[in-house]
This record gives C-alpha cells, sequence and structure tokens, in this order.
C-alpha cells in the first residue's frame, strides 16, 4: 500500500500517477472544507443564473475581503478563512519579515489559487537534474484534467510549449485585455527586440464559465480546477483508492521494507499509526519541511528555502474602456507576458495582467474613503483605464527565507520562518518598469510606477527548495542521520525521485524538492513532477 500525505495538487497528480500503475493509494490529511452553512448558500446560488443574483448573493460570495494597495493580505474563498485553518496551536509558524501559511485543507491551496497555468522552461532550469523533456509526458496528462487551451498563433509556445491539444473554445477577453493584444499584435516585432512576449493566458477554467468576474472571491459554479475534485473522482471510480480525512501527520519512520506514519487523530485526539510500502509527502514546503526533519531529529538547524518575488504595478491604458466596469468577464489573469532582457535578468520575468474586477473599485474605496465618494466619477473614469500587473522574478534574482526547527520548552517543535530581503530586487523591478516606459507607445500604456509594490517575502506561495533534487546523491542508510552529533550537519538534498537525506521509500514530492525557483507559475511544474515521481517510483521499483 503507498501513502500519500496530503490532498493539494501534488497529492492528486502523484495519487493518479501510482493509481495508472495499477497499485493501491491511501491519502492521509486533515481535510478541512468549507463551512457547511457556507456551502449551503452558495450551492443555492449556482443554481442560479448570475443575472437573477441578489445584493445578498454576491455579498455571500465575496465575504469581508480588504484589498490595498499592496493586495489582499490573505485571499479567501467565499469569505471563508478555512484554507488557513490549522489544527493546534503547535502547527503554529513562527514568522519574522515573511507572510507565509501553510494548508490542511481538501485540496489545500489550489482551494484559493488564482489558476494560471505556465510550465517551466530549461532554460530557467538548467541547475536541475531533469529537464523540460522529463517533464513533459506529465505535463501533458495534468494539462488535460486543467483543461488548458491550446492556442497555435501563441508567442510564448515557442519557449512555453503546450503539451497536449484541447478543443474546447477559448475564454472570453475583457475589451481592456483585448486592447492590450491589440497593440501587442501590431508592434509585436519591435517589442520582440527588446525582450517583451505577451500571450493568451493559460487558465485551468471550465468551459461552463458564466463570466461573472466573481473569480477572486470564489466561483459558485466550481469551473476553477481544484484538487479536491480529482479525490471525489478516485473514490468514484476506484476501489484502490482510500481517503482518511482528520489526521495530522507528525512522522515519517522507516524501516527494511516500508514506513510507518504516525500522528494524531483530530477527531478523537488519540494516537494515529499507519504501515505503508512507501510514503509520498506532500504536504507543502513549510508542513514537509516540518515532517521530515522532525522524523530526524534535526533542530535548530537553519535550512535555505528559496522563492520567487512577488511584484506588481499599474500600467495606464490611454484608450478609455467604457464597457470596463459592467461588462461580463473573468476576473482572472487573461494574458501573461515574459520577458528575456539580459539588462534585468538572464531569466524570464513572468508577469500576469489583470483587467478591471471589483478589487480594483474596492481598493480605491478603502484608500481613499470619503474622497473616493465624493469624487466618484473621477475614480470610475480612471479605473476604466488601469490594468493591474503582477510579476514574478527567478528565485536567484530574488529575496530567501530560512527555516528551522527548534526546541522549545513546551515540548513540541517549533518551527520559525525568516525573510532575507534581497536589496536587488527593487532595482530589477525599477529596470523593468523603464522597459514598459520605453515601449509606452507601442503598448498602448504607460507603467505608474509610483504605485509599485514589491510584496513581503513569501507572498504568492512560489516557495520551495528545502530539499532540492540532484543527481549526485550517494546511498545512505534510511535513519543514518539524526542530528545527535551537533558537529555533523546532514547534507539538505533529495535524490531525482524526492527522497531527501538518504531515504529509500519516502519521497518528497511538492516544490520543496525544486533545486530553484522560476518566475513561471508553480503549480502546474509542482503537479507534473509529482506525478513523474509516483509514475517512475512505482513502475521500476525505485531501489
Amino acid at each position: 500500500m503507498n501513502l500519500v500525505i496530503g490532498s493539494g495538487p501534488a497529492a492528486v497528480s502523484c495519487t493518479d500517477a501510482i493509481l495508472k500503475n495499477g497499485e493501491s493509494v491511501t491519502m492521509i490529511d486533515v481535510g478541512y472544507r468549507l463551512e457547511p452553512q457556507t456551502q449551503n448558500r452558495i450551492d443555492s446560488i449556482a443554481n442560479q443564473s448570475p443575472s437573477d443574483w441578489t445584493e445578498m448573493d454576491r455579498a455571500a460570495i465575496k465575504g469581508e475581503l480588504m484589498p490595498s494597495r499592496a493586495g489582499v493580505e490573505k485571499k479567501l474563498i467565499f469569505g471563508s478563512e478555512y484554507p488557513y485553518r490549522i489544527p493546534d496551536a503547535d502547527e503554529e509558524i513562527q514568522k519574522n519579515q515573511v507572510d507565509v501559511f501553510a494548508s490542511y485543507s481538501k485540496g489545500g491551496f489550489s482551494n484559493v489559487w488564482g489558476a494560471a497555468v505556465m510550465p517551466y522552461r530549461d532554460g530557467d532550469i538548467a541547475d536541475w537534474p531533469i529537464a523540460q523533456r522529463d517533464l513533459a509526458p506529465h505535463y501533458s496528462e495534468v494539462e488535460k484534467w486543467l483543461r488548458i487551451r491550446r492556442h497555435d498563433d501563441d508567442p510564448l509556445a515557442n519557449e512555453f510549449p503546450y503539451f497536449s491539444n484541447c478543443n474546447e473554445s477559448a475564454l472570453k477577453v475583457s475589451s481592456q485585455s483585448q486592447q492590450l493584444i491589440d497593440n501587442y499584435k501590431k508592434y509585436s516585432n519591435q517589442l520582440a527586440q527588446t525582450g517583451m512576449y505577451f500571450g493568451p493566458a493559460r487558465t485551468a477554467i471550465g468551459n461552463e464559465c458564466q463570466y461573472c468576474g466573481q473569480c477572486l472571491f470564489g466561483c459558485p459554479y466550481d469551473q476553477i480546477f481544484s484538487a479536491g475534485e480529482k479525490i471525489e473522482e478516485f473514490l468514484k471510480l476506484l476501489d484502490r483508492f482510500t481517503y482518511l480525512p482528520s489526521i495530522l501527520v507528525k512522522s515519517i519512520d522507516e524501516f527494511e521494507s516500508g514506513v510507518v506514519v504516525r500522528g494524531k487523530n483530530l477527531e478523537n485526539d488519540s494516537e494515529f499509526e499507519i504501515n505503508g510500502k512507501r510514503c509520498y509527502l506532500g504536504a507543502g514546503a513549510l508542513n514537509s519541511a516540518r515532517i521530515i526533519l522532525h522524523s530526524e531529529k534535526i533542530y535548530d538547524r537553519k535550512i535555505s528555502l528559496k522563492y520567487s518575488e512577488y511584484f506588481m504595478f499599474p500600467i495606464f491604458q490611454f484608450r478609455r474602456t467604457k464597457s470596463a466596469m459592467t461588462e461580463p468577464s473573468t476576473a482572472l489573469c487573461q494574458i501573461f507576458g515574459e520577458v528575456f532582457n539580459r539588462g534585468i535578468s538572464k531569466y524570464s520575468v513572468h508577469l500576469q495582467f489583470y483587467s478591471y474586477n471589483e478589487l480594483f473599485r474596492q481598493t480605491f474605496e478603502n484608500s481613499f474613503g470619503f474622497i473616493f465618494k465624493l469624487f466618484r466619477p473621477f475614480f470610475h473614469y480612471l479605473l476604466q483605464h488601469l490594468v493591474i500587473v503582477q510579476g514574478y522574478m527567478h528565485s536567484d534574482d530574488s529575496s530567501e527565507m530560512e527555516i528551522s526547527l527548534v526546541q522549545v520548552q513546551s515540548g513540541h517543535p517549533e518551527l520559525r520562518v525568516n525573510g532575507i530581503r534581497n536589496p536587488g530586487v527593487k532595482s530589477k523591478v525599477n529596470k523593468l518598469i523603464s522597459l514598459f516606459r520605453l515601449n509606452s507607445f507601442r503598448l498602448g500604456a504607460i507603467p505608474l510606477g509610483f504605485l509599485k509594490s514589491v510584496g513581503p517575502i513569501g507572498k504568492g506561495f512560489h516557495f520551495g527548495g528545502s530539499f532540492p533534487m540532484t543527481n549526485d546523491t550517494p546511498k545512505h542508510e534510511s535513519g543514518r542521520f539524526h542530528g545527535t552529533d551537533p558537529t555533523v550537519e546532514p547534507p539538505m538534498y533529495s535524490d531525482e525521485l524526492g527522497r531527501p537525506l538518504g531515504r529509500k521509500w519516502t519521497h518528497l514530492i511538492d516544490s520543496s524538492v525544486f533545486p530553484s525557483i522560476p518566475a513561471t507559475t508553480i503549480t502546474f511544474t509542482v503537479m507534473a513532477n509529482a506525478r513523474r515521481i509516483g509514475y517512475e517510483s512505482t513502475k521500476r521499483g525505485a531501489v
């Protein structure tokens, strides 16, 4: 029996590969879900067309988000914080200059993700022991799940290819987005000379999207992919799959021919223990590190955690879009941009363009209060010109974090995360904004650099690399490194199958094993790599 810990994108992707290899899987998860009262209300709303919604219906979807110039502090789902709920005080993360969270919900952070999907290019993962070709068959399978539409004229496809053919019709884009696309097409050759390339956003949205514009608050129609939906499919179709919720995993120990997973049953506060052939740990970069460090009794050692820097700035389109605030549209990213400019970075810089959504208006209203109400027509005029650019940088150009598991007097080890700011980040963002300013005429928009925002370290959830993969891993007996000799520090790596610290039966399947974090979206490659590990380890025996 194979044990999978977690239920997020990595966990379900790995599970799919193992099941298709004919083996059984038991998934172990805390599995928090949306509160029943809220779920019932949303189900009722989903039975109506958006045109029939009342103001109370819309309020139920939105909850009480408080956006600011820096974005939203914590993205909620129908006003609920359940994706961030923690089982007990021992699981609290002590944070210093970081904005990071762990999820114990069914589906993990796919409950609140932005659904943006883009593969990694070889030039951005040159330090990895695997290449894009190793991930390609798994990108293909995941792409089918996510219903990623293929655009044959996508200018980004040469560097960031599609891996499957999806015949679903393309999603409609807003008038603001179309304006940007039209300008790019007109001046694409000149923009390419400065390293700027734009293409349609690849988003994991179903073909029954109602264009209600509520995507960032939660989709009542379940059109945004969540890993939880795959769990329900596994349960319906396969007798080789078991889902065990309400279990908090604390440690994974290995013996000669398998693993034993120990933790706590949250329903009755009793001890939990289960044996398995292999264990696939996909609890997210923070919780996976906590479990491995605790299992190996490695305390008080700082481990580097790589991060892809997150930033934002608005652009002001020269042509006003009068319908921007009223036309039906998705609120998710509609255009991707990739910048290849050595003056900024030797890696690609990834950009996502967001046309008007209700968070724009709420940000102005929260920032200006009475002034917004007094000059509402003026602010509405501004909003009909604004598009938000959200960007990410490669981890080599970004800030980083240190994590450690520290023994404290209370008895249970404490996970600490410390941010280390890279002072060069703002300079790179400013150079990017200057590039936009240089191309303002061609883009039909000018960047408002004075409104730029570099997020707190950890913002955007693009981090990992605590146990990076390497193909130079020596063979060790499981359990060799237990931190009993303070002068000997264990090597913090994993092999190509995600097995950390010389373990034989334990596989890390989330971003913990990424040697670096490229700028493009992280979830797609997390899923593809998790699927690769699950497939290869069960197909060939992986001894």
